[in-house]
């Protein structure tokens, strides 16, 4: 969605800090910043803007079988 797609795009900066499983608050707020700079620059109209700041995340925290392990 592009609530949780503006979620990775900021998390980038920072991977550990802004880790939404360590502190969902501070992921939300930095979604937030994501989707009003889409919204000022024309990417997102009013009504996609308030539907993915409303929107609640979903988080896996479970490990996928299958998943590359490091040697």
């Amino acid at each position: 969605t592009v609530s949780d797609a503006a979620i990775l795009a900021r998390c980038v900066r920072r991977p550990s800090y802004d880790n939404p499983f360590r502190n969902l608050e501070r992921s939300l707020a930095n979604r937030d910043v994501v989707l009003a700079v889409m919204r000022d620059e024309n990417m997102l109209t009013p009504a996609e803007y308030d539907h993915a700041r409303n929107e609640e995340p979903v988080l896996n925290p479970k490990r996928q079988k299958g998943t590359i392990q490091s040697k």
